[in-house]
């Protein structure tokens, strides 16, 4: 069986880690929840795809500037260098799954209409913490 690598927050983010509480204390649940089922109906079939992988990093990103996509991604690619190009997934049903439990038991319910990119960014810095 193959070892397949999940970076982590400090592999992509610099700086003390926050909490998930302080990244995700202003999205509904189940905002977060709908988010995570699609990540997870699209990893279903095709979790170790590296086209699979991009396209979800896309629909999590696609209203960050195309500079903080090109860091996030060359920093990953930094620890596919360090493993010895290990194959590397970003996003894994597993995780999916322990985010959707987290936000099970810290629901919370909060009038809201879009997301900002500013709480886009910080789902993915959740995603990341948690893995």
């Amino acid at each position: 069986m193959k070892m397949i690598i999940t970076p982590v927050y400090s592999d992509i983010f610099e700086g003390e880690k926050p909490t998930m509480a302080s990244l995700l204390n202003d999205i509904p649940s189940e905002v977060i929840i709908t988010i995570l089922c699609l990540i997870n109906a699209k990893l279903y079939s095709e979790q170790h795809k590296w086209k699979t992988q991009i396209d979800i990093f896309n629909f999590l990103t696609f209203r960050q500037p195309d500079d903080l996509k090109v860091e996030i991604l060359s920093k990953v690619f930094k620890r596919v260098e360090r493993n010895n190009n290990e194959q590397i997934a970003l996003f894994a049903s597993v995780f999916c799954m322990e985010f959707i439990h987290f936000e099970l038991l810290n629901y919370r319910k909060i009038e809201f209409t879009d997301t900002t990119p500013f709480q886009e960014l910080n789902f993915l810095k959740a995603y990341f913490l948690l893995v």
